[in-house]
């Protein structure tokens, strides 16, 4: 399966890094699913879960909001989790 490499990270550190087939972040416009190779895009991150998903597993993390960067390589999420 196609992975691409994704990178989530809060201001107190790095959450995950490392391949992943999709993540699912709630975003102001709703939740997007994000796959290899998906268009480029930067968006603000919503409350919500984000759903990183590898070929082993599963993780999921709480977000309050943040932004996330694609690109067809490589997926960044920098999350604020504070007030």
């Amino acid at each position: 399966m196609s992975t691409f490499e994704l990178h989530v990270a809060t201001e107190d550190g790095e959450l995950f890094w490392g391949q992943a087939l999709s993540v699912n972040v709630n975003t102001l416009a709703g939740y997007i699913d994000v796959r290899p190779q998906h268009v480029p895009l930067v968006s603000v991150i919503a409350k919500g879960d984000i759903v990183v998903r590898t070929e082993s597993e599963e993780k999921i993390f709480a977000a309050k909001h943040g932004i996330i960067d694609v690109r067809p390589e490589k997926v960044i999420i920098l999350l604020h989790n504070g007030d």
